[in-house]
Formats: C-alpha cells, structure tokens, sequence
C-alpha cells in the first residue's frame, strides 16, 4: 500500500507517511497484542511509565484516535496512553523496518496544513503524533492542532531534564569516587610514610651506636663505618650532624686525615652554615696544609651574619680543640691544634698559662668523672702570641650498678646453672679462673649457659655502661660435690659380692681363718663429661676400686 500524497509505501498499522508526515486514514490499525516483538517494548514501558488498565474498547479508540468512543479515562491516563503509543510508533516501527529521517529533509506542504519541518528530535515526535488525531472511518481528518509548546514540555523538555539530571548525577558520582580514591591514596601514603620513618630512625640508632661504641674503644676505622652508614638513615638535620660531627672526632684522632676532616667540615658546613667552629676548624686546617687563599673565599662565602662577624676577628694562632667543650657521658680525648710550627702552652688546673707552663705534645684523655678546664694560649714561629684559650669539659658518665648473678656462692650438691641478668645498655665481661674481669675478658652473652663443674670453681664479673663506666667486680666462689645415689660403701659391697659369685674371690669375706685376706681400696671418682640436647653439661661419676686377695702363702690375685 502506498501513501496517496507521495506514494511512499507503508506498512500495516502506519497512521501516518514517514517521508511526507500525510496521515494515513485507509489503513487498518494494527494493535500491539497482535505482535509477540513488542513485549519488549512493554517491558521497557512499564518501567519507566508504569503499567495501564484500558478497555479494550477505549485501546481500540485511542489507537485510531477517535476521542469521542473512548469510555471513562482520566487525563493522566490518557496522557501515559499517548506517551506508550508514541514510544511504540518511534522505536517499533522505525527500527523493525529500518526507516530512518534525514535530519535536512524539509517536509512539504499537505492540503491538510500539516507543513512541520522535521528540525529535531522534538519535530519528529510531534509529526508521529498527529495522525492519531485524524479518524479511521473515512471521514475528513480534522483540523486539531495539539499544543506544541505543551508537547515540547512535556516530552522533549523533561526528556532533556532527566538526561541533564542523569548526566549530573554520573559526574557526581565519578567526582566522589575520585575524591574516595585521592583520600585512600594519601592514607597509604601516610601510613607508608610513616612506617618508612619509623625503620629509618631504627636504622639510624643501630649504626650510630655501633659507631659509638667502637669510637669509645679507639677503633675509628670501624667508627667511621658506621656513622657513615648512620648518615645514609639520617632524616633530619640533627641527625645529620650527628653522624658526621662522629665521623670528624675519628679522623681527629687519627694521623694524616686532615684532608677527610677538610671534606667532612665542609659537608657540616653545608649543613648548618650558623656554627662558627666549623669556619674556625676548617681555616686552622687551611693555614696547616698550606691552603691559605682557600680562607678568604670561605670567609666571603658564609651568609650568616654572626658567623661573618666572628670571623673578622677570628684569631688563626689561637689553639683550637679538637672536640667542643660541654658535658659528655663517655670518656673522651681533646686535641689541640695551631698555626703550624707554633708553640702551644697550657694549664689544666685553671690557672692562667705562661711560657713557663707544660707544652702541649699529646692529646688529654678525659676517662673518670668530673670537670676539666683547659687553658692555653700558642706562640707562633715569628713570636707572635694568641689569644688564651678557654675550654671547659665535664664528665658525667654516672654510675653502673653490679651484675646480679645467681646463685649465691656456696656449696652444692646438684649440678647447678648461673644466671647472670644484664639490663640494656649494658656490657657484661667475666672470668672463670678467679682473674680480674675486663674489656678484654670474655663477654656475657643471653645465650650464655654456665654450668658450675665439680670441685671448687670462682666467677668474676663486672659491667660497663655506654659511657664506659665499670662496675664493682662481683665474685662467685662454689664448691660442687655431686651427692650420688650410691654411697662408696654400698658400692664396695655391691663389688665384692660380684667377684664372689663369679668366682673371683671364696667368699665375701674380707679375712678369713686360713690367713688370706682380701684388700678393698678406693681409688677415688671418675666423672665422664658429655653434652645434653639443650647444650647443657651433663656428668657421670664413678667409683674407681681396686680388690686384691692374697692367700696364706702371700700369693697375690
């Protein structure tokens, strides 16, 4: 069947053309029910528009759009009824038979004056609505046009609310995931960071331990192993001037290191640029290995002002200590240091040095407890003399209490464990041969199992803290006689018996008439050491007997 305006052809249930928009009156309607394709698009309506209960009758009438047959229906019926009709003409009919409009197309006059120029998706709409306001019985179609602006409002406008609204609401949602991601990325990068702080600050403390306990001992090389491993774990600039002040106390103390110590100022320097001894030491190893242009330039480089005022009047011949004076909790070693080819004199009794008071040769070791003030002053090779030095050293390296070792010293009869308790921060060295306890002497470790020998045994023990102050020695004398579970007599009876029963001797009895007589004589006790599963020491003890029997005529067995 044909379209009698264009003759486009059309399909069963068309009510209007596709391409001229002329209704199609001729046409028998086709109703949904009789297709099962459409039960999808039912779906889809009543979900989105909700299920309708029309008489068959009024379906009928509204189909063919003759509004004068339909029965009792409310306008929001009527208007959801519309709505299903114009979603089953738009999608059915236009994708089952593939008809799609050209967006330019321009649709021409029809004698019914139904000129709409098919602009957007709204024009469509309203051109698939009209023909179902014309009859289907053959009369003329009437000359109703339904509100366009109410259209618009009610269908191309809500439908551009709601995908305006469901745009929105999709952007809202990926912003708040977003915004869920960025606050889970910073709270794992916090807490990593925090954990990564915490093993740095444990690493620190472990290396520039190590370090100090190895400086305290003299071995430097080792120190400086450490504290520059110390270095790598440094997160702060206080930690950083730990470290490398650690490394340049070493170098001080070691022979022909002046170029590292130029290396390690310099590097302290960069560090904290306001301490003024790191100019005065780095310029005094300037003048002493002959790098004196090197001095004016690191005069000139330094931005602080106090630093800068400082150094005008900074005395090259003046002696320089090796280690800032303050209060230490370790012994310590203080070197001085000139121009070089100068004299050194000083006093460390506090009075005020002279020509006539000790030259300095060697560094001051400060080991024991208290306050030590150096006073010294240099005379350079032209005569020239420095300013007096005034240098102030405490040393506070507190008290260390005494192992506590278990047992009391004593005698005893079981095999017996010591235990030695050692706190932290603490060293404990001991000695089992009754010698004095030392740094040299073997250390106590946790794992340590002493076990007491038999016999008489003497411990020695004492403790160092960090700052290597020693303890009192603590002894231990103990006395271990195992008590067994056979006495000596029991077991030279035990014997005896056995060497009569197996013939070895008459009888049991030791003297007898005939003039024999049998000799029992202890020979003392064998103890076999061996080893437990545990690591402990386990002995075993035995009775060592010789029997001998002569007989009357002196002959021996």
């Amino acid at each position: 069947m044909r379209c009698k305006k264009c003759g486009e052809e059309y399909r069963p249930g068309q009510t209007f053309c596709l391409r001229c928009g002329s209704p199609i009156v001729d046409n028998k309607p086709v109703y949904l029910d009789d297709f099962d394709e459409y039960d999808d698009y039912d779906d889809d309506l009543d979900a989105t528009i909700g299920e309708l209960d029309v008489p068959y009758d009024d379906e009928q009438a509204l189909a063919s759009g003759d509004t004068e047959d339909l029965g009792e229906l409310s306008s929001g019926e009527f208007r959801r009824f519309r709505t299903r009709e114009n979603y089953r003409t738009d999608n059915v009919v236009n994708n089952r038979y593939n008809n799609n409009f050209d967006d330019d197309y321009e649709m021409p006059d029809s004698e019914d004056n139904y000129s709409t120029p098919y602009d957007d998706d709204d024009d469509i709409y309203e051109s698939a609505r009209k023909p179902r306001n014309s009859r289907n019985d053959g009369r003329k179609p009437q000359n109703r046009k339904p509100s366009t602006n109410a259209r618009k409002t009610n269908g191309g406008s809500d439908n551009k609310k709601r995908k305006k609204s469901a745009f929105s609401n999709k952007y809202v949602k990926i912003l708040i995931g977003l915004l869920v991601v960025l606050a889970l990325a910073g709270i794992v990068y916090g807490v990593s960071t925090l954990i990564i702080k915490s093993s740095d600050k444990e690493e620190f403390n472990n290396f520039y331990d190590k370090g100090y306990k190895y400086e305290d001992n003299s071995e430097y090389e080792a120190a400086i192993n450490m504290y520059n491993k110390a270095s790598r774990y440094a997160s702060g600039q206080e930690e950083q001037i730990k470290a490398y002040e650690g490394m340049w106390r070493c170098y001080q103390q070691m022979d022909g290191q002046e170029s590292e110590q130029i290396k390690i100022l310099k590097k302290l320097i960069s560090i904290d640029d306001s301490n003024v001894s790191y100019y005065e030491a780095l310029i005094l190893l300037y003048q002493n290995t002959g790098n004196s242009d090197k001095i004016q330039p690191l005069i000139d480089s330094a931005k602080n002002s106090k630093v800068k005022n400082a150094l005008k009047n900074f005395d090259s011949a003046k002696p320089v200590p090796s280690i800032e004076p303050g209060i230490y909790n370790k012994s310590i070693s203080v070197a001085l240091s000139s121009l070089e080819g100068s004299k050194i004199y000083y006093t460390l009794d506090g009075t005020d040095p002279t020509t006539s008071s000790d030259v300095y040769e060697n560094k001051f070791k400060f080991k024991k407890n208290g306050t030590y003030k150096i006073k010294a002053f240099a005379v350079s090779k032209d005569g020239s003399v420095s300013e007096v030095l005034e240098a102030e050293y405490v040393i506070e390296k507190g008290t260390t209490d005494p192992p506590n070792i278990t047992p009391d010293s004593g005698e005893y009869t079981d095999e017996t464990e010591l235990t030695v308790e050692v706190p932290d921060g603490i060293t404990v060295y001991y000695t089992e041969d009754g010698t004095e306890p030392s740094k040299k002497s073997k250390k106590y470790a946790k794992s340590d199992k002493i076990t007491i020998p038999e016999g008489n045994s003497i411990y020695r023990f004492i403790a160092y803290n960090e700052g290597g102050v020693a303890s009192e020695i603590v002894t231990r004398v103990y006395l271990f006689k195992p008590q067994f579970a056979c006495s000596y007599d029991n077991a030279k009876s035990i014997l005896v018996s056995y060497l009569a029963n197996n013939g070895k001797l008459d009888s049991e009895e030791l003297y007898k008439e005939d003039g024999s007589i049998t000799y029992v004589t202890s020979k003392g006790i064998q103890t076999n050491e061996s080893t437990n599963d545990d690591g402990s020491k386990k002995y075993t003890h035995y009775y060592i007997i010789e029997v001998e029997h002569k007989d009357a005529d002196g002959n021996s067995t």
